[in-house]
């Protein structure tokens, strides 16, 4: 469904939880004075998100945010779907600020520059799930691989859970910006196990055995298992009949700053 149809409510159900709606307080000058006092203090992405929900939400999935202490605050949402806490940061700047969003984006079919093109996040996709029975997916490796060599069968086989947010705790400017290491980072915290195995796995050895054939096959995989906003906005062309595709900037300074909204 859509932003506009889901509303505030989670896309990914929650383990003894029927409530998944959310609210927010009203955003005035004094939580912009606090939200600036965080953003001196944290600057990775990660725990910043954390630390604006903390101070925004009022309620969630049944829960009085504000009542909770600030570590409670913090693995409330640590604990959730990733793509639950990235909604919920979209929704806020949606709720708060303005469903219009200012682009410039270069036509990927005539190579031209559209400037000041504005799309509604009212339409963005979000896939969303209505019950969690299956919480864990398998991906069949195109390349099974020996975590060591003498192993005597070699892994066929991966075991994935829905990557907790938890992951963007150490995701600096580096590792965003990286699409190695983001993969590294979705595959150390979303493989639980393979074939019949589940537990402790040393991600170093695991992650550097997966070849070029599986690594953008299981990307996909964990991001369809993810469910949750399709972080892209569609648009047209001014110069062709070419539609296009522009991944949504979601940077703190951007999506909330003055640069993303309308001119008029």
């Amino acid at each position: 469904m859509t932003l506009k149809e889901l509303g505030n409510k989670l896309p990914i159900p929650l383990e003894g939880k029927d409530d998944l709606s959310f609210t927010f307080k009203s955003w005035g000058l004094a939580e912009e004075k606090q939200i600036g006092e965080i953003k001196r203090k944290i600057q990775y992405m990660g725990p910043l998100i954390n630390e604006v929900l903390a101070l925004m939400l009022v309620k969630c999935a049944g829960q009085d945010i504000q009542k909770m202490e600030s570590y409670q605050q913090i693995a409330f949402l640590s604990d959730m779907p990733m793509m639950n806490v990235l909604y919920m940061w979209i929704y806020l700047r949606y709720d708060q600020l303005d469903d219009e969003i200012r682009l410039n984006v270069t036509c990927p079919a005539c190579n031209r520059l559209n400037k000041e093109i504005v799309a509604s996040l009212d339409g963005l996709d979000i896939d969303t799930i209505e019950t969690d029975d299956e919480a864990i997916a398998k991906y069949s490796l195109k390349k099974p691989f020996k975590l060591e060599e003498s192993d005597a069968d070699p892994i066929k086989v991966l075991k994935l859970k829905r990557t907790p947010w938890s992951c963007m705790d150490t995701a600096n400017d580096e590792v965003t910006t990286n699409q190695g290491m983001i993969m590294d980072l979705m595959f150390r915290h979303s493989i639980i196990g393979w074939d019949d195995e589940e537990g402790y796995a040393d991600y170093d050895l695991l992650n550097n055995k997966i070849r070029k054939r599986d690594i953008e096959r299981l990307s996909r995989k964990i991001q369809d298992h993810n469910a949750g906003p399709t972080l892209a906005l569609e648009g047209k062309c001014k110069f062709c009949p070419s539609t296009f595709y522009r991944q949504l900037d979601w940077s703190y300074d951007h999506f909330f700053g003055s640069s993303s909204l309308p001119m008029s």
